[in-house]
């Protein structure tokens, strides 16, 4: 016999139906977002993050989502480089080129992540297949059937502060059978215990800028911000350029990866000082590049106020547009600049342009890249070439991957040359020469001339040449010296 509800009980029934039909719906999780979780990056999301993630209904929010995310991990907030992303894709690239199993990325195996994770493990061994390891037993048979082990041991010192108690974590590694090269971690084996926690509780420990809200947008300068409309109108107000005000334009070649512009800036007492600057970068052919704002601080030169700059771009022909402002935000200076940057390439010797002045200051503390400092010798551009014969001239240049021989030693000379009115007047040829390291791959060199030497006072041009005697590569430098004899 059929059974039949009044009116009122059938529609609760269909009310309560359709309820439990919607509150069981769910948005569909974007593909974009499924692959992200999927990849290494899905080691770092925090329980709440990926919550928040698979809520998301469009890739334009995934992404700016994304980019809050890196930027809460970015252990340096000031500066263009993202140090911890950095970091993390190094970590996933050595994992693919050392633990790829068949098909499946080293990346995603359980060495990968936690090397991802973790880092390099402070030491690590390894024992043969068949070996007495503490472990349980699998399904898949007594753990001496199976192939090798890895250990790895992390120090407490190797791992973020108050994760761990213990002074090591070891994460044991098992082969799935002999010769597969296809290792996991051991959930069986009681040393895993720590580890396994400890990676739990990575992407909590990972997060730097927890409170963070919105991704700082940073200026090309470092330690600057991303100029706003207000700040870049400054630079629409045509040329401003004192009488007096002086500039030097020079290539900054650091390393492979590293190949700033370097601007000083000159401007007579009479200007005053300036407080702030303006800027913006674009391509030669049109598109901008980048913008910054930041506060200054000028260095105390003879005849003046000098300013400097380092803005680190990639090879290729720019314009830079630049403002400096004093204090009440008015202009003193709007000039643009255009340079080329020829770069560098990956491998081979490169001595970089010559930097050279009077004025050379001792940096202990300077950073590579930092404007006009080779090596710690901080070196102030005469930009005006004019020189007293009681002055002591210095020029430096960096060298990268000097040719060595076997014993680690380099075959550099130097030869000058003085010319007046394109005559040459006198030369002092090949002279052997020391390099000074400075950092792996790069060295540096540097010499002086006491302009005592110029008898007579006028407009001369000094001629420095620098050649690696082995690897038949040099770099010529011609200074103007405008000489007044005292």
């Amino acid at each position: 016999m059929r059974r039949t509800y009044p009116m009122s009980k059938r529609l609760l029934v269909t009310l309560l139906v359709v309820g439990l039909g919607v509150c069981g719906l769910q948005a569909e999780t974007l593909p974009l977002v499924k692959d992200i979780l999927k990849s290494p990056t899905g080691y770092l999301f925090t329980k709440d993050e990926k919550k928040a993630l698979e809520k998301l209904g469009s890739e334009q929010e995934v992404n700016k989502f994304m980019e809050l995310f890196w930027a809460k991990r970015d252990p340096d907030l000031n500066t263009q480089v993202n140090e911890f992303k950095a970091d993390f894709e190094a970590r996933v690239k050595a994992a693919d080129k050392m633990f790829a199993v068949g098909s499946t990325p080293g990346s995603l195996t359980d060495r990968g992540k936690v090397l991802i994770l973790l880092g390099r493990p402070t030491r690590a061994s390894n024992l043969p297949a068949g070996a007495a390891v503490q472990g349980a037993q699998r399904d898949t048979g007594p753990y001496e059937d199976r192939g090798a082990t890895e250990i790895w041991v992390y120090t407490k010192d190797r791992l973020p502060q108050g994760l761990v108690k213990a002074e090591e974590v070891w994460a044991v590694f098992i082969e799935t059978r002999v010769g597969s090269n296809e290792f996991i971690l051991d959930r069986t084996d009681p040393r895993n215990v720590a580890v396994m926690k400890v990676l739990a509780d990575m992407p909590e420990a990972l997060v730097k800028n927890p409170k963070l809200t919105e991704v700082p947008r940073l200026g090309l300068l470092p330690g600057s911000k991303a100029a706003k409309p207000e700040d870049l109108a400054l630079l629409d107000k045509g040329e401003v350029w004192p009488e007096g005000a002086l500039s030097f334009v020079a290539e900054g070649v650091v390393s492979t990866s590293l190949n700033p512009v370097w601007l000083y800036l000159q401007l007579p007492d009479a200007v005053g000082p300036a407080a702030s600057v303006v800027g913006r970068v674009s391509k030669a052919e049109g598109g901008e590049v980048g913008t910054f704002v930041k506060d200054i601080t000028p260095l105390s030169v003879s005849g003046g106020r000098g300013y400097e700059f380092s803005i680190p771009l990639d090879a290729g022909n720019y314009q830079l547009r630049i403002a400096l402002l004093d204090a009440a935000k008015n202009l003193l200076v709007a000039k643009t600049f255009s340079f080329e940057l020829s770069g560098v390439p990956e491998t081979g010797t490169v001595i970089s342009p010559f930097y050279w002045g009077v004025d050379v200051r001792q940096e202990a503390t300077a950073h590579l890249g930092d404007p006009f400092n080779i090596g710690g010798w901080h070196v102030i551009p005469r930009a005006s070439n004019a020189y007293t014969s009681k002055e002591n001239l210095a020029y430096f240049c960096y060298i990268l991957h000097p040719t060595m021989d076997e014993n680690g030693k380099a075959d550099y000379r130097v030869s000058l040359a003085v010319y007046k009115d394109d005559k040459k007047l006198n030369e002092n040829a090949d002279q052997p020469v020391n390099l000074s390291q400075v950092a792996p791959d790069l060295w540096m060199f540097g010499n002086g001339l006491p302009l005592s030497v110029f008898r007579k006072s006028g407009d001369y041009v000094l001629e420095v040449r620098l050649r690696d005697a082995r690897a038949n590569v040099e770099r010529t430098a011609r200074i103007p010296l405008s000489i007044t004899v005292q």
